[in-house]
């Protein structure tokens, strides 16, 4: 797969350090100026996301301060706000994959099944789907504001 992006900053929320270092190998596969950052903890994750832009997060459900993981979900994707999330988990549960997909998770990969070839392909879409979709949410702003703004739909 062609590099796409010059430099990417990632956020990876992974407390098993093995695991970690597995993601960082295969990202830096694919692409050479990667900057990732890791946080092991929802309360480091926040932090990292309240002052920080990246271009993606990277998400393992279980994290020690946080037993819930459709809270966990919830708050990552709060915190993270146009940024894509991409759950990486060993919860083989298709259901809650499905269920957090409406939660606003761009996507839902087991770590069992992760090579290099997936995790990136799956990195490049999210980024691309979440940048359509934010321009698709300016784009009905905007014409929404000027359908509100506009006299003649008041007549109307």
């Amino acid at each position: 797969m062609k590099q796409k992006y010059s430099s990417l900053h990632i956020l990876i929320i992974e407390d098993n350090s093995g695991d970690y270092l597995l993601f960082e190998e295969y990202l830096r596969e694919e692409h050479k100026g990667i900057k990732l950052s890791r946080a092991v903890s929802l309360k480091q994750a926040t932090k990292y996301l309240e002052s920080n832009f990246y271009d993606a997060v990277m998400l393992d459900l279980s994290l020690p301060d946080s037993v819930d993981p459709y809270f966990l979900v919830k708050e990552i994707v709060k915190f993270s706000g146009k940024t894509p999330v991409i759950v990486l988990t060993g919860n083989s549960d298709k259901t809650f994959g499905v269920e957090t997909l409406s939660l606003g998770i761009s996507d839902y990969l087991f770590k069992d099944e992760l090579n290099s070839i997936q995790l990136n392909k799956s990195l490049d879409y999210s980024i691309e789907r979440k940048k359509i979709e934010n321009q698709l949410i300016e784009s009905e702003k905007k014409y929404k504001s000027l359908f509100d703004l506009s006299p003649l739909p008041m007549w109307v």
